[in-house]
């Protein structure tokens, strides 16, 4: 049992996405958001328990991918194709594409980008040696938490700006965050080894800037704390850049 905790919270992982995917599919996007934070838990706890019960594998380790790859990767590409199903057939035709041709079937099936560019971001993780403490390029889990709370936000919350009924906004997301993922832009982790304000400066500024937002927009956080990671972690890359240069 010991041996095989962290695997059975990994296969907790894959549960949720899979939960996940038959919500999205019906157009439950509320509750495959909640699948999404579900899934998000367990992946944070499964590394957090092989590490602590000292049973870190490459068994594990491949277990781990294929259940990101799911939760992370398929599930938010359900989702925003579900979304963008809708918005095709309720919304007046996108430069001309009528609802149920082909070219209205590949719009909305540019949503699995994300899970191709999650693909190839774990499997490019898989291998990169320089990603044990920090990361190159967005994390699946983040993308798909930006993604997914994105969408929950435009469904389900009373105020909601017209930029989220534009499919034109999901594809640049798609766009966007399928690049953030196989970019080579350095992205802290969340894993503090230390609690040194020296080494994890960046971390504090996140956490603190973090509760801020979460004080402020309540549930909606989500969200803003992604984008707001992201902008951080692309500043601090253009800092050191430029500190380099000199």
């Amino acid at each position: 049992m010991r041996k095989h905790a962290a695997n059975i919270v990994t296969s907790l992982n894959l549960a949720a996405g899979c939960v996940g995917i038959i919500l999205a599919s019906d157009g439950l996007i509320g509750l495959a958001y909640l699948m999404v934070l579900f899934a998000a838990l367990f992946d944070f706890a499964d590394g957090f328990v092989a590490r602590a019960l000292g049973t870190t594998s490459e068994f594990g380790k491949i277990l781990d991918s294929l259940a990101d790859f799911l939760s992370f990767g398929i599930l938010p590409s359900m989702m925003l194709y579900k979304v963008m199903q809708q918005l095709i057939t309720y919304s007046s035709p996108i430069w001309g594409i009528e609802h149920g041709s082909l070219w209205a079937i590949l719009l909305a099936g540019s949503s699995f980008f994300i899970a191709i560019f999650s693909a190839l971001r774990l499997a490019k993780f898989h291998v990169d040696t320089r990603q044990t403490s920090s990361f190159r390029g967005l994390a699946t889990p983040a993308n798909a938490l930006l993604i997914a709370s994105t969408l929950n936000f435009a469904f389900y919350s009373p105020e909601v700006p017209a930029l989220l009924y534009d499919i034109r906004f999901y594809l640049l997301l798609i766009v966007i965050s399928s690049f953030l993922m196989i970019s080579e832009i350095p992205m802290f982790s969340l894993k503090i080894k230390s609690y040194s304000l020296k080494d994890n400066i960046d971390r504090y500024i996140f956490l603190f800037v973090s509760i801020i937002i979460l004080s402020f927009a309540g549930k909606n956080a989500v969200p803003l704390i992604i984008a707001f990671y992201i902008v951080l972690n692309i500043t601090l890359a253009g800092i050191a850049a430029v500190k380099g240069k000199k």
